[in-house]
């Protein structure tokens, strides 16, 4: 019984994961991180909107960003989208 109560006494708990300085950090910054690629999925649709004017394009960046969002990083999710934001810009001059 006492190996019991020194393995139950010897293991982390959430306080004590949340008390490392370094993992709060990361963990923060994760956050931050995530909710500036949300913001800019959304602003790129809508910038894409607002210079085309053309609902259709809007979907398919959107398409694009959900298509490639589950295989590729979001580094290679701005790419594509900037890509065909490039593109779709060239087509209407």
């Amino acid at each position: 019984m006492s190996e019991k109560n020194t393995e139950i006494e010897n293991e982390s708990s959430y306080k004590d994961v949340f008390r490392n300085k370094e993992f709060v950090k990361l963990l923060t910054g994760q956050l931050f991180s995530n909710i500036g690629d949300a913001v800019f999925r959304i602003a790129i649709v809508l910038y894409v909107y607002s210079l085309t004017g053309s609902a259709a394009q809007m979907t398919l960046v959107l398409a694009a960003q959900r298509a490639t969002h589950s295989s590729f990083t979001t580094r290679n999710l701005i790419a594509i989208s900037l890509l065909i934001f490039n593109y779709l810009s060239e087509s209407q001059k």
